[in-house]
């Protein structure tokens, strides 16, 4: 599947033991904050990779993205909570990761009904750069969406809440005929992440 990583940029002001201090801290805030989070013990029962599968069952509880049979293409992949979902959903017996021409060279003259990314870059921690980056791999995905889905297709794909994201939804409403911003009751409440939901794609 699509990935791509955008890697922070620029020197650390930092010494190596200032780093360890900082990482070490860090690792121990995320490792408190993944105890304490309802969504991460129930991804454990149900036996999903991340607690992100929520988000996407949320989404397709909400508003039907997926129909048994779909052919659904997941942008990334990794750690694969989203696969799961879409799978179960269509009723796949399995998913592969492929890069562009493969995917395409395996759907033959076959189109996906679904495309669908939770993809983000490396954060910077600077909230432009970042953002940035994030529209500029969505519309990396909304490219490669126009080579494979079929009429009236469906494209879902994360954002982080900034400057751009009315620009990138304006040229999405370009070729489909509904795109709405949705956030899941599942993203953290500390997140800026957004999800465009793009249903409708016109071809033509």
């Amino acid at each position: 599947m699509l990935r791509k990583i955008f890697r922070p940029i620029g020197n650390s002001l930092h010494t190596g033991n200032q780093n360890k201090r900082k990482d070490s801290s860090s690792s121990k805030r995320w490792l408190a904050r993944q105890m304490r989070d309802p969504f991460v013990k129930e991804a454990q029962i149900q036996h999903y990779r991340a607690r992100s599968a929520f988000k996407l069952l949320e989404i397709d509880s909400r508003f039907h993205i997926f129909k048994p049979g779909d052919y659904v293409i997941d942008c990334g992949a990794a750690p694969g909570s989203w696969s799961q979902v879409a799978a179960d959903k269509v009723n796949a017996l399995s998913t592969e990761k492929q890069n562009q021409s493969q995917i395409i060279s395996c759907l033959g003259d076959k189109m996906a009904d679904c495309l669908i990314s939770d993809m983000a870059p490396n954060a910077t921690g600077i909230k432009d750069l970042d953002h940035e980056n994030i529209v500029c791999l969505a519309s990396e995905v909304f490219a490669f969406a126009a080579s494979i889905l079929k009429q009236d297709g469906i494209m879902l794909c994360k954002i982080w809440d900034g400057y751009l994201y009315g620009n990138l939804k304006t040229n999405l409403e370009k070729s489909f005929t509904n795109c709405k911003i949705v956030r899941p009751d599942a993203s953290r409440k500390e997140s800026s992440e957004l999800f465009i939901l793009a249903k409708g794609y016109n071809k033509s």
